[in-house]
């Protein structure tokens, strides 16, 4: 059975396809005993409500919101908005699925990803810390997991891979500040972006939906990441005691402030800097995300934001959209221009 996506759904059409429930609900009949169910399905495309006349009860049972469900129906509009009316309906196991037809996933390539960070792995010198890195790229399944992991439920890189993303970008910048600063401890700073947050691949669950593990409500992924850090240092016959406690300070305290969720602030250079690229691309992907769902044209303000606290200035993205417009014209203008000028000579 192929997945049909929401976006490709149309009147008369019957489906039979997979959809994560959104929501639902028990109505009960105004004119008669009983009860219909009331359903909303989403994938990555967008969400279709549905209603089932029968079995409701028995369907309710079976569509726990955040769970993927098979579905069967005809689709038909109601208030002239397309609607299933279901007949069928069925639990998924999840290899009849792929979460990333219904949660929204980088638009990066993830193996280029994966290859890059291996690469930056492999260029360590340090020996000890080349092999704490190695410790956990080399477990496939831990891999397959970090590069599937969100880095959020909700504010930056909250989607499939948005882990992956956000570290390599980390990395990236953190490359970019050691062309400025000679002094810097290259690999100490390079395996603390590879490693700041991999306590998110235990703090979130991302199978049916993005949201915190029991995990990482108690925990948070600062304490998750620093206990797998200590329990790969205690897998050396040696590990330099110093070299270590820095770099559990740099999981520690990457966050920056207290107040910002981080038990220690940075206390030397390279925790410093791990904080501000960390911060920096989060705030960047926070803004940037905002903007791409602004979809008004004209207006030169976002929506306002409840997370930042205030609404963004679209102006200068706007503009630079005229300005690339406005030069096509010119230059197809242009184009015309000669191509006409050239008639004019041939006649």
């Amino acid at each position: 059975m192929g997945k049909l996506f929401v976006k490709d759904l149309r009147e008369g059409d019957y489906v039979k396809s997979t959809f994560m429930v959104s929501d639902r609900s028990l109505v009960n009949f105004r004119d008669r005993n009983g009860s219909f169910l009331n359903i909303t399905f989403v994938d990555k495309t967008g969400e279709i409500p549905a209603v089932a006349w029968e079995n409701s009860t028995e369907f309710f049972k079976i569509t726990t919101p955040g769970d993927v469900v098979g579905v069967g129906g005809v689709i038909k509009v109601y208030r002239s908005n397309l609607q299933i009316v279901v007949d069928e309906l069925w639990t998924c196991n999840k290899d009849e699925y792929q979460i990333e037809d219904f949660l929204p996933c980088t638009t990066a390539d993830v193996e280029e990803l994966k290859e890059f960070l291996l690469d930056t792995i492999s260029q360590i010198k340090d020996g000890c810390l080349r092999g704490i890195l190695e410790y956990f790229f080399s477990d496939e399944s831990w891999v397959e997991r970090f590069m599937k992991a969100p880095a959020a439920k909700r504010m930056h890189h909250d989607y499939i891979g948005g882990l992956a993303e956000h570290t390599v970008n980390v990395v990236k910048l953190s490359e970019s500040v050691c062309k400025l600063y000679p002094n810097i401890n290259t690999d100490l700073l390079l395996t603390g972006a590879i490693l700041h947050d991999m306590g998110k691949v235990d703090e979130y669950i991302y199978d049916c939906r993005i949201d915190l593990s029991d995990e990482g409500r108690l925990l948070g992924h600062i304490a998750i990441g620093q206990a797998k850090i200590d329990d790969a240092i205690k897998s050396f016959k040696f590990f330099p005691k110093e070299l270590g406690v820095a770099l559990k300070h740099m999981i520690l305290s990457h966050h920056g402030e207290y107040e910002w969720g981080s038990p220690k602030r940075p206390k030397f250079l390279e925790a410093c800097i791990l904080h501000h690229v960390d911060n920096l691309d989060a705030q960047a992907n926070k803004f940037s995300k905002i903007i791409e769902e602004d979809n008004d044209d004209f207006d030169q303000w976002t929506s306002y934001d409840q997370a930042l606290g205030r609404s963004l200035y679209v102006g200068v993205h706007r503009m630079g959209l005229y300005l690339e417009n406005e030069s096509e014209d010119e230059s197809a203008a242009s184009k015309d221009s000669t191509k006409r000028g050239k008639t004019l000579l041939e006649f």
